[in-house]
């Protein structure tokens, strides 16, 4: 393969640092974020917690760290590494991160799982048995309940309650 790197979406800088590069990289939103810091809605803590002006918030604009200042930055440096990372970005990722049985059920929360085969089952406020299922997802919620076979899982995002 080539010489490359995968961007994990994992920053670490001083605040000095950021501020420089987007003042340099990308000054509107440099410009943005200032003035949300200084918007009269906007409350500090004693803690240091900072509370944003929810209209200065919103004014911001919509542009990702990766295309606003990381691929113009000039002074990055890349810290290969194994960290065992994952894009937890389907219910079948979120899955893959609990330990299976040997059947490779997982469940979370009060389930059962009788003759069933790589099912994942995440229940919250009521018990869920899964009798003779394969590769299904189950995620009861208090407020709307997903069966999908892991592969679709996904397609979550596509669903429309009305």
């Amino acid at each position: 393969m080539g010489n490359f790197a995968w961007n994990s979406g994992m920053f670490c800088f001083t605040v000095r640092a950021l501020l420089q590069q987007l003042r340099k990289h990308a000054p509107e939103v440099a410009q943005r974020a200032q003035a949300t810091f200084d918007a009269p809605g906007t409350s500090r803590s004693d803690a240091g917690q900072v509370s944003f002006d929810a209209a200065s918030f919103k004014a911001q604009p919509n542009v990702s760290i990766d295309y606003a200042l990381m691929e113009k930055a000039d002074q990055v440096g890349v810290v290969p590494c194994d960290i065992g990372w994952s894009d937890i970005g389907s219910w079948k990722s979120v899955s893959e991160v609990h330990a299976a049985d040997e059947q490779g059920n997982c469940a979370v929360g009060p389930a059962f799982l009788m003759g069933s085969r790589n099912t994942f089952v995440r229940a919250q406020d009521r018990f869920v048995a899964a009798i003779g299922v394969q590769d299904l997802v189950v995620i009861d919620t208090p407020d709307a309940l997903l069966v999908a076979h892991k592969d679709a899982s996904q397609q979550v995002k596509d669903v429309s309650h009305t």
